[in-house]
């Protein structure tokens, strides 16, 4: 300190690094539901423009959506003879929405996978060969490539489409029961899901050349683990049984697969819904007071959504769909017994840090040297 005693400025300044964390770091934009809804509306997913997809109620029923904040929720409607009800589930960089809706041809307890556009509207994209009709898109990369689940002659399968080749069965792993589903798809084309193995469930990876890849599973658990969404890095997130619950974890080629834990509470669980580039990781986990929204990243580990938020505003986030590369998450909250979609944005490249405990050490003991300098002056 050279022999000087800090100024009560700097003093200050130390303080609110550790306040800093009940700062808000991102503001809150409600994304509103369909004229006459039912104010249930569900966001499932985010791009890079900040467009988000999900689905939303009105007096007659639900229908998948797309929302930007010039334009507000537009309906994206359902297929030819369905019964008024599809969901949005993922949307590219591109404007493309994928998803599922009931439709006349299929079964009568399943929908049919489709993808929308704003020039050609929805278009079914079919089923596998042998199936009952049913067929649901989970994700679609910035080449138009769509992955999901569709039933086949045998079981439930990962598919991927296109609209050159159509819709490809991508398999199960060795020693499974018949079953896999595709939730995410990387520009590289790679793809990941679950699927059933010997006596359990893994995450998988899947390229065209290798074909489907067992991921394994945490340490401590039944060995079942499914994997939620990978960025273009190929850093795959997901879930995995560990002793006492589930906990998140990231994986990739050099590291396998790392646990990022959950918040604390007594419902040991966490469930990851997407990740971006910069591998920031969101969803959600058991806490005390239930559940609560996440975001996870290197630097910080796994911190509670609710607490980066101005609590003036009354939102209980209750869970992280997606994320973009500007770090703007969609979110599913709650007030006042009312639900909502809200997209987080970021107002801030620091991320909040709790103050170490030395340092709260330290600065108790400037300050009571200061004290004591006043008091003799």
């Amino acid at each position: 300190m050279s022999g000087k005693i800090l100024s009560l400025t700097t003093l200050c300044t130390i303080a609110a690094l550790g306040t800093a964390a009940s700062a808000a770091t991102y503001s809150i934009t409600e994304i509103e539901d369909f004229s006459g809804g039912l104010n249930l509306n569900f966001p499932l997913a985010i791009n890079d423009s900040g467009q988000v997809a999900g689905r939303g109620t009105d007096d007659r029923g639900s229908l998948g959506y797309i929302w930007d904040e010039d334009t507000g929720i537009q309906s994206i409607g359902d297929l030819p003879g369905g019964a008024r009800s599809s969901t949005a589930r993922d949307l590219n960089n591109t404007g493309q929405v994928v998803g599922d809706s009931s439709a006349a041809t299929g079964s009568t307890v399943g929908n049919r996978a489709f993808i929308w556009d704003e020039t050609n509207g929805m278009r079914d994209i079919g089923d596998l060969p042998g199936g009952f009709s049913r067929s649901a898109a989970a994700a679609v990369n910035d080449n138009g490539q769509v992955v999901g689940r569709s039933d086949a002659a045998t079981g439930q399968r990962a598919f991927l489409w296109d609209e050159t080749n159509g819709m490809q069965d991508l398999g199960d792993l060795p020693g499974g029961g018949d079953y896999s589903t595709a939730t995410d798809i990387n520009n590289a084309g790679q793809v990941v899901g679950s699927s059933s193995a010997e006596d359990t469930q893994r995450a998988f990876l899947w390229n065209p050349d290798a074909g489907m890849q067992d991921l394994g599973s945490l340490d401590g658990g039944n060995g079942f683990s499914s994997a939620s969404a990978i960025n273009d890095l190929g850093q795959v997130a997901g879930e995995s049984s560990v002793l006492g619950g589930s906990s998140a974890f990231l994986w990739s080629a050099t590291t396998g697969m790392q646990n990022i834990g959950n918040l604390e509470g007594p419902m040991f669980f966490s469930v990851v819904r997407d990740i971006n580039n910069a591998g920031q990781v969101v969803g959600i986990s058991g806490v005390a007071a239930g559940v609560a929204a996440f975001m996870w990243d290197q630097k910080n580990g796994m911190q509670n959504l609710n607490d980066l938020i101005d609590l003036d505003a009354g939102w209980s986030l209750q869970e992280a769909s997606g994320i973009n590369d500007a770090g703007q998450i969609s979110v599913f909250a709650e007030r006042n017994g009312e639900f909502a979609a809200l997209l987080l944005t970021p107002t801030s490249d620091v991320t909040a840090v709790p103050l170490p405990a030395g340092a709260i050490l330290l600065l108790s003991g400037l300050m009571a040297l200061r004290t004591a300098k006043i008091r003799l002056s």
